[in-house]
C-alpha cells in the first residue's frame, strides 16, 4: 500500500467523513444508495474497515468480493456466505422499487455471475435472492456494466462477450429476462437509459474500444448507432437536460448533446499515465461532473462554466478508478472515492 497523507478538499467544501479500507487489493467499483443510507464496494479479496482513526484497522476473515456498510455510522454489514465465490466484482448498483421499502443490491462479476441481495425493511442483514451465471457468445466473461432504471424497474447487464441482458425486477428482487441482444464486434463498457418510446425505454450502450454508441429498444432492435471515436472508460446520461457525458481515456470528460450526438466540450483531467479509465458521475442537479484520476485526486467540475469546482485529494499518490455520489432530499451529501490499492475515502459536505 503507497504512503497515504491525510485526505482535504481544496476548498473546503467537502471534509472527510470517513476512510474505508474495503479490500487487500483493487476497489473496482463503489455505489451510494441514493438516500444516503448505505456505501457498496466491490473487489477482491478479504474485507477491512477503518473507523476515523487511520492508524486503526480492523480485519474481517473470509472471501468478500462486495462489502456493505451502514451510514451515518459506518458500520460494516455482514454479508451473505459465500459472496465472493463468484470471482472478483466488477459492477455494482443499488434496486428500489416503488411503494416498496426493501432495499437491493445487485452486483456482476468478472467470471460472469450476477448476483442479487435483498434487505427487507424489518431486518437487519441482507440474503443473496438470486445468483446465475450469465452466458453469451462467450462463456464466462466479464460483466463490465450494470445499470438500475427505477421507473421502469428495469435492470440491464453488460456482458464482454458482446451481449447487453435486459431484467424486469419484480417485487421480491429477482430479474425476469426480458431480452438480450448481441452487438457484433462492441465490448460494452457503460451502460445507461435513454428515452422513453413506444417500444419501451432506450438502451445505450457504450463500447470500449470500438468508439461506438448503440441505442437498443425493449425488442431487441438497435435504433441508431453513434460514432464517436474515442476509447471510453465511463459513461453516463442525464434525459431531462439531454446530455450525456464519456470519459475519454485520451483526453478527459467528453459532454455530449443527447439529442444530436455532438460533442459539446470537454474537461481535462489531468493525468500521468495515457489511457486510463476513470467512472464519472453528475451531481448537484447534474450542474456538476465528478472524475476520478490517476494521481489520487478527485475532480469535481462545474458543467457549463467547464472550470474546476472543487479538487477532493485522497491522501495518496494513485489511481482513483471510480466515484460515487449519494442525495438525500436532492442535496449531495457525500462523494466516495476508491483507489488502487483497497480503500476509499468518503467525503461530506
Amino acid at each position: 500500500m503507497p504512503k497515504t497523507k491525510r485526505p482535504f478538499s481544496e476548498t473546503k467544501q467537502y471534509t472527510l467523513s470517513h476512510t474505508l479500507y474495503g479490500h487487500d487489493g483493487p476497489v473496482l467499483c463503489v455505489a451510494a444508495h441514493q438516500d444516503g443510507t448505505y456505501v457498496a464496494a466491490g473487489g477482491k479479496s478479504s474485507l477491512l474497515s477503518s473507523p476515523n482513526d487511520l492508524t486503526e484497522i480492523f480485519t474481517f476473515l473470509g472471501p468478500k468480493g462486495t462489502t456493505l456498510w451502514q451510514l451515518p455510522a459506518v458500520n460494516c454489514l455482514e454479508t451473505p456466505v459465500g459472496s465472493g465465490d463468484r470471482g472478483f466484482t466488477t459492477s455494482i448498483v443499488w434496486i428500489t422499487l416503488a411503494d416498496n421499502a426493501d432495499d437491493g443490491l445487485a452486483y456482476g462479476t468478472d467470471e460472469g455471475y450476477l448476483c442479487i441481495w435483498k434487505r427487507n425493511k424489518n431486518e437487519s442483514k441482507f440474503s443473496e435472492v438470486f445468483c446465475r451465471r450469465l452466458l453469451g457468445e462467450i462463456e464466462a466473461q466479464e460483466i463490465s456494466s450494470i445499470a438500475y432504471n427505477s421507473s421502469s424497474h428495469q435492470l440491464i447487464v453488460g456482458h464482454r462477450s458482446q451481449v447487453v441482458h435486459r431484467f424486469l425486477i419484480d417485487g421480491s428482487m429477482l430479474p425476469r429476462e426480458i431480452k438480450s441482444v448481441s452487438l457484433e464486434d462492441h465490448h460494452p463498457q457503460a451502460l445507461a437509459f435513454g428515452h422513453s418510446g413506444v417500444n419501451g425505454v432506450e438502451l445505450w450502450s457504450f463500447g470500449r474500444d470500438d468508439g461506438q454508441i448503440h441505442v437498443v429498444d425493449e425488442r431487441g432492435n438497435v435504433l441508431k448507432t453513434h460514432r464517436t471515436g474515442i476509447v471510453t472508460g465511463d459513461a453516463v446520461i442525464n434525459v431531462k437536460d439531454d446530455i450525456f457525458a464519456v470519459d475519454d481515456t485520451a483526453q478527459g470528460i467528453a459532454l455530449y448533446q443527447m439529442s444530436s450526438c455532438e460533442r459539446i466540450k470537454t474537461f481535462d483531467v489531468p493525468k500521468k499515465v495515457a489511457r486510463r479509465s476513470r467512472n464519472i458521475t453528475f451531481h448537484d442537479q447534474s450542474t456538476a461532473l465528478v472524475s476520478g484520476s490517476d494521481h489520487g485526486s478527485v475532480y469535481i467540475f462545474e458543467r457549463r462554466l467547464g472550470t474546476i469546482r472543487d479538487v477532493l485529494h485522497t491522501g495518496a499518490d494513485d489511481w482513483v478508478q471510480s466515484t460515487t455520489v449519494s442525495f438525500c432530499n436532492s442535496v449531495v451529501k457525500e462523494v466516495c472515492s476508491p483507489l488502487l490499492y483497497g480503500y476509499f475515502s468518503l467525503f461530506r459536505s
